[in-house]
């Protein structure tokens, strides 16, 4: 529901360190995001090809288990990606130093 996510984005957005955020339905369409729609739907496509290659990877390990979360870190940054049972969370912050 629009609530749902509504509620979640302001969640996030009350953290530090936060660059980006990016909220898809279950569609894996974006439906609230920090950054322009084109970026956002290209930005998106990225993370779900990485998250369908790790998954089907994982499936090979262990076909029972469940994907909580991607993390990627670099010099500068992290993104997170968190699927729950409705949405999907990408959330750009800054790398900790």
């Amino acid at each position: 529901s629009r609530r749902y996510v509504e509620e979640a984005f302001r969640q996030i957005q009350e953290k530090k360190n936060i660059r980006d955020i990016v909220i898809i339905n279950e569609r894996g369409h974006p439906v609230k995001s920090t950054m322009e729609h084109d970026a956002s739907v290209k930005f998106v496509g990225y993370f779900q090809e990485i998250r369908g290659r790790l998954e089907r990877g994982m499936e090979q390990i262990d076909p029972t288990d469940e994907l909580l979360m991607i993390r990627v870190r670099t010099k500068f940054h992290e993104v997170l990606l968190t699927p729950d049972s409705k949405i999907t969370y990408i959330v750009v912050q800054n790398a900790e130093k």
